[in-house]
């Protein structure tokens, strides 16, 4: 064998065991106890059924690593071609036939105020043959998506658990309510196990000093016969937190302005035909920072023949990690000024449908003005 045919040999077994080193390490945590975390991570994504929160948790690795290792090695979206990084969004990134301002303005406002969750604890009260039910009472974390829905000032004293062990807890402090999915989120039990990051648009923002913000769930609220919705209660005393969501409402206010079409009232526009099909999401895929994907609506099932609710299932794309997440459905006479009190709308549930397409938990249009 010539000499040059033994280093090729060589450089091709370094680069093999190069690569078996790195997938024990991020996956199998590179020693018996991590073998038995990873296996109880790949245990629990299979618990989900076809919901998707990402699951992380093995030894030997950061979630930033495992995070990105998941993103770089996704089996639904290789190389995620239609994720857009938020901060990156423009108005180019609509298909040409919703390239409107105002659609833009409220991709960006819904951008602002999507969350990711990372879920630390299984409640023990999830029932049998729910998502994650195998892992009841277990702390192998998951990862979701949502959106802040209202936040405001409260008097009296703090209801958090730093502030619940102090003789005297801060007064007054912030609430935020997220919505989310409920398999993300089951109850108060996981709320106080769930640290919700705010403005994680791009890594730049998890540096020291970023304009990412961590705070903690404090309850949580099924919407009964809610459709895989859940009110997650957060609690901040961080008052720079609470300005950058109220610099977002003015900014987006200001924008809708400035795109209003003219003779069209900005809050019952009648949308066209076309227009009515967009779908599009902000999401955290993989516990990323935030992505923009953008589709289009298939189709609907009515959810409860007694009311006007509808699943509604899309083309847009999601990953495990985009659960939990708004889904921006253009519909007939849209709201498309959406304040607080009306953050209420469709929320991804599930992924891997027949033809690839997604589904969301029931939202009803009357919402909407329908």
């Amino acid at each position: 064998m010539s000499r040059r045919v033994i280093v090729v040999v060589v450089v091709v077994v370094v680069v093999v065991v190069v690569v078996v080193v790195v997938v024990v390490v991020v996956v199998g945590g590179g020693g018996g106890g991590g073998g038995m975390m990873a296996d109880n991570v790949l245990r629990k994504k299979r618990d989900q059924g076809h919901h998707e929160c990402e699951v992380l948790g093995c030894q030997g690795a950061s979630e930033a690593e495992e995070s990105g290792f998941a993103w770089r090695n996704c089996n639904k979206n290789p190389g995620h071609p239609n994720f857009i990084p938020a901060s990156d969004f423009s108005l180019t990134d609509l298909p040409e036939k919703f390239r409107q301002p105002w659609i833009f303005e409220l991709v960006k406002y819904v951008s602002a105020r999507t969350v990711r969750l990372r879920v630390g604890y299984i409640s023990t009260a999830r029932p049998d043959g729910y998502c994650f039910s195998n892992f009841r009472g277990q702390r192998v974390p998951h990862f979701g998506s949502g959106i802040v829905s209202t936040f405001g000032f409260e008097i009296g004293p703090c209801p958090c658990a730093e502030c619940g062990e102090s003789p005297s807890p801060r007064q007054p402090w912030y609430k935020i309510m997220v919505h989310t999915a409920l398999h993300v989120v089951y109850n108060s039990e996981e709320a106080r196990a769930t640290q919700v990051s705010l403005f994680y648009d791009d890594e730049e923002t998890c540096s020291t000093n970023s304009k990412m913000k961590t705070i903690w769930g404090a309850k949580a609220v099924e919407i009964p016969d809610g459709g895989d919705f859940c009110f997650l209660t957060c609690v901040t005393h961080d008052r720079q937190l609470v300005e950058q969501l109220q610099l977002a409402d003015r900014q987006f206010k200001l924008a809708l302005s400035m795109s209003r079409p003219a003779g069209h009232s900005i809050l019952r526009r009648r949308l066209n035909t076309e227009l009515r099909k967009l779908c599009v999401m902000v999401s955290h895929p993989h516990g990323q920072p935030k992505k923009v994907t953008v589709g289009e609506e298939r189709s609907r099932e009515k959810a409860d023949s007694r009311r006007h609710q509808f699943h509604y299932i899309y083309s847009t794309d999601t990953c495990p990690g985009s659960s939990g997440a708004f889904v921006i459905l253009a519909d007939s006479d849209l709201s498309v000024y959406l304040p607080p009190s009306m953050m209420w709308g469709a929320l991804h549930s599930t992924g891997g449908l027949e033809g690839g397409l997604n589904k969301s938990g029931w939202s009803s249009p009357d919402i909407y003005g329908t």
